[in-house]
């Protein structure tokens, strides 16, 4: 399955959304189906990662920014943020971060999509806006 869902703590507060070999329309069922389905069976707050990883095709930039941008408006009232990160070096490195995370705050105006440099990072960033 070029997109899987999965639980990165046992609370169940975080979802892991990797994206694996060619993105295609299968990705987009998986964000607009499962993934606020996955956030409405729990109670409290969830927040995702959607996680490109290493040797994933990058998507149509231009549809998938669209695509977050009406998932964020339909997601159920628990879910949090959004949180991109994507592996190799072109994705990852500080300057691309820091170009990505301007582009989402201005491209975005609901502060619900951030960009990190690693999955690690990203549960960091989570559980400080948690706070």
């Amino acid at each position: 399955m070029p997109a899987e869902l999965q639980w990165s703590d046992s609370a169940q507060r975080i979802i892991i959304c990797t994206f694996t070999g060619e993105f295609g329309i299968e990705n987009y069922g998986v964000m607009e189906g499962q993934l606020p389905m996955m956030v409405r069976e729990v109670s409290g707050r969830v927040d995702v990662i959607l996680h490109l990883s290493a040797g994933a095709k990058l998507p149509p930039w231009r549809g998938l920014l669209q695509e977050i941008g009406i998932i964020t408006r339909v997601m159920p009232s628990n879910f949090g943020v959004f949180v991109g990160v994507g592996d190799g070096l072109l994705l990852r490195n500080p300057l691309s971060v820091a170009v990505g995370s301007l582009f989402v705050k201005r491209y975005y105006d609901n502060d619900k999509v951030k960009v990190a440099p690693s999955v690690e990072r990203a549960i960091a960033l989570i559980t400080d806006l948690r706070r």
